[in-house]
């Protein structure tokens, strides 16, 4: 499957997607569940066990007589992008007696592309050189943006995933920063881009079986020295959407195997889909 980016979500995402579902456009009415609510979250579950069928239909989970109308983890995610692209143009509703354009309503890419921001410490990276960078099994962009809000002027970043929509949504430049897509697995190299600074893996070493193989296979196309960003849930525990964990303990003996230098653990928060958190750390090659 396609290292996608995004964590596996449920049918709660409309209304985490826009946080103000009560002043906004993006519901087709101001009044849900026969009028009694205008918040999304509530009127799903107001339904009760039909809600219950959507969901487990969403994760993958229904058995007979409903499976048959499970989701793939692929169909799903190309949901979850659907559901984006509708309500990243939605405005708030919201009385202009001046006349004035109306404010527009941060969606939910924004949200994430700040908190991601903060989970890869919010420092800038590097100098003030420019430098090249890949960010592998980038899905959507969130943290590809994010990164481009870190790294110097006149960086590039090559964002690879294997979802064609996905990419589609990650704009050509973001905040004075190249971003060259590209369509493909990124656990199977060779990469069409070398000369690397940085590798930025933002849930997607997850689905790597042999991740020091990777690693290793990753120094030929890295300048020296070089660094990684790792983005992870901390748990050893597998499941279907994070079939090959790395807790914070197991980077760093991964770290140490690939003959790394040092790791540094950037910060931390709760995640909305798994029951641990998620961290992001930064592993740089020997000087």
């Amino acid at each position: 499957m396609s290292a996608a980016r995004t964590e596996r979500r449920t049918p709660r995402i409309a209304a985490e997607f826009c946080p103000r579902s009560r002043t906004c456009s993006c519901t087709t009415s101001p009044a849900l569940h026969d009028g009694r609510t205008s918040d999304i979250v509530t009127a799903i579950k107001a339904h009760g066990g039909e809600a219950t069928r959507v969901v487990n239909n969403f994760n993958g989970v229904s058995t007979a007589p409903d499976a048959g109308s499970n989701l793939s983890v692929a169909e799903s995610q190309n949901l979850v992008y659907f559901l984006r692209s509708l309500l990243a143009g939605c405005t708030m509703r919201r009385s202009n007696p001046t006349g004035a354009s109306r404010p527009r309503l941060r969606n939910n890419v924004d949200v994430i592309e700040e908190e991601a921001i903060a989970l890869l410490g919010g420092q800038r990276i590097g100098g003030t050189e420019p430098a090249t960078w890949a960010d592998l099994g980038c899905g959507g962009g969130t943290f590809t943006l994010a990164l481009a809000a870190l790294l110097p002027a006149g960086s590039v970043i090559h964002a690879m995933d294997r979802n064609a929509s996905a990419l589609r949504h990650i704009p050509r430049e973001h905040a004075g920063i190249s971003i060259v897509t590209h369509v493909g697995d990124f656990a199977s190299p060779p990469w069409p881009f070398s000369a690397l600074d940085g590798v930025l893996l933002a849930n997607s070493l997850h689905y790597v079986r042999d991740q020091l193989a990777f690693i290793r296979a990753c120094a030929p196309v890295m300048n020296h020295p070089h660094s990684f960003l790792i983005v992870e849930y901390d748990t050893d525990s597998a499941n279907r959407w994070v079939p090959y964990p790395l807790s914070r303990t197991t980077l760093g003996r991964l770290s140490s195997d690939a003959g790394l230098s040092s790791i540094a653990f950037l910060g931390s928060q709760p995640s909305r889909y798994q029951r641990s958190e998620m961290y992001a750390a930064r592993i740089c090659s020997v000087p």
